[in-house]
């Protein structure tokens, strides 16, 4: 968990989750080739941590982010079928920051983790489990790759490692499959909001160093769960290329996905990590008073079981079918997106015009993967590209002969039920494809996507017969 100098996007649904819909899940609940057995698992029926399975602690640095806790051993217990993670207020030596000097601390807490005992890529994780609540506490179940014994520090094998941009995808990076903090517990309703999962990398190139303006975020996703403190509730985390999809008691909250070719999710190995940390800061310009995180301890995380099976989950179908389309705006049904003049140049503008049936109004897609698709002119054989592979508001469409530059890729998203989608362009996914009203010739160009009619856009399939129609001007 590092601090959240993130770019989020933010999943605007909101579930409600009651003590009805929690079950023990004996398998998935994510569709893929998931293996017949679990590959891990751990339901605590002993009376001591499986030392074979778990350590103690962290493996990489000292207190980060501001925590006020110290992780040792001895708050780490296992009876009644839990594991238990406590954290209160206790002056200890933080012991378990292995292979870094400790730090004294006035707060005691505990950390589990399968470093250097078990890892994997991809697969489906998922533990069943009741939160500590109460005000400054942080619990988090998450993954961090173990780039192996190759790695030149201990820091680069167990955490981000270097802070460049001169790594692979392959080398993985954080996945969060919760982080909650404590303080959003509404105390009148009962009802605590979890921030889903994050995932950190690199914008593009590498994955695994640095935390800072660049990083690409997925989340939050606000949902309201009901009696987190009181009830137990499974999270998960269906992992594979380009793919990651967050569960909560079965229900899946929160995607990312990727076109194989841009994917910023890593592959590597990672090992699991369970914890409660203490903070009182929660990211806000609000401090928690302290008073208030001292009279709330001590708090105990339940952790029921921790179970993980191999395989890769579903990828999401197709938006629309391959094909060539007619791509008409909301905002005007009379209207095409078209390349003006029929132009054959790179740079021509694409503008919206009276459809006709003219091959400069025909754009066929190709499907990439992850709802992404290259747009390609029919007349020209030309994509649809943002000019200058540009995020910002008001950038104005070309075609072009570049197919792989990110300008050239688009994400479609069905909105509603009448057929309609949102175009986004993967330089700046809060964008969308638009146009100005009814305007004969307008420019298209991406701009902030706000719902306009205007940026949403209906694929109709063109018929054969009017492949050859004479180009619109």
């Amino acid at each position: 968990m590092k601090t959240k100098n993130v770019l989020s996007l933010v999943v605007m649904s909101t579930i409600a989750l009651s003590a009805s819909q929690v079950k023990t899940l004996a398998d998935p609940p994510a569709a893929g080739n998931w293996s017949a057995e679990p590959t891990f698992v751990d339901e605590f029926n002993g009376t001591e941590l499986d030392k074979t399975k778990w350590s103690t602690g962290y493996r990489w640095a000292d207190i980060i982010n501001n925590e006020m806790q110290g992780f040792v051993p001895e708050n780490v217990t296992v009876e009644d079928g839990f594991c238990k993670i406590k954290v209160e207020k206790r002056d200890v030596q933080n012991t378990d920051w292995v292979g870094y000097k400790s730090a004294k601390t006035k707060y005691a807490s505990g950390a589990i983790i399968t470093y250097n005992k078990w890892a994997q890529g991809y697969g489906y994780f998922e533990a069943r489990l009741k939160l500590p609540g109460g005000k400054g506490t942080w619990p988090a179940f998450w993954l961090l790759p173990d780039r192996g014994k190759e790695a030149k520090s201990l820091e680069e094998r167990t955490w981000m490692g270097s802070k460049t941009k001169t790594t692979t995808m392959a080398q993985g990076n954080e996945i969060d499959i919760f982080e909650i903090m404590g303080s959003w517990t509404d105390p009148k309703t009962g009802m605590g909001k979890t921030h889903g999962g994050y995932f950190w990398s690199y914008d593009g190139k590498s994955a695994w160093g640095g935390y800072g303006l660049e990083n690409d975020g997925k989340g939050p996703a606000p949902f309201q769960l009901k009696n987190a403190e009181t009830e137990f509730h499974t999270f998960g985390l269906a992992w594979g290329p380009g793919q990651l999809d967050w569960y909560v008691d079965g229900v899946k909250v929160l995607s990312k996905e990727d076109p194989p070719s841009m994917t910023k999710i890593g592959s590597a190995p990672h090992y699991i990590l369970l914890n409660v940390a203490l903070k009182y800061d929660d990211w806000t310009p609000n401090k928690i008073p302290m008073e208030e995180i001292d009279a709330a301890l001590p708090r105990t995380m339940e952790i029921d079981y921790v179970k993980v099976w191999s395989g890769t989950p579903t990828p999401t179908p197709a938006p629309v079918k391959e094909g060539t389309y007619r791509i008409t705006p909301m905002s005007d049904p009379t209207k095409a997106l078209q390349v003006d003049g029929a132009s054959m140049d790179d740079g021509a503008k694409v503008t919206q015009a009276t459809y006709t049936g003219a091959a400069n109004q025909q754009w066929e897609l190709s499907y990439l993967g992850g709802a992404v698709y290259e747009i390609k002119a029919k007349h020209s054989g030309k994509v649809l590209k943002v000019i200058g592979d540009s995020g910002a508001d008001h950038i104005k469409l070309e075609q072009n002969a570049d197919t792989d530059s990110v300008g050239t890729r688009w994400k479609v998203q069905p909105v509603g039920d009448k057929g309609y989608n949102r175009i986004a362009p993967m330089t700046n996914l809060k964008s969308a494809l638009s146009t100005y009203g009814k305007t004969e010739g307008a420019g298209a160009y991406i701009f902030y996507s706000s719902g306009d009619p205007g940026q949403r856009w209906k694929f109709e399939p063109v018929e054969a017969a009017s492949m050859s129609a004479a180009p619109k001007n």
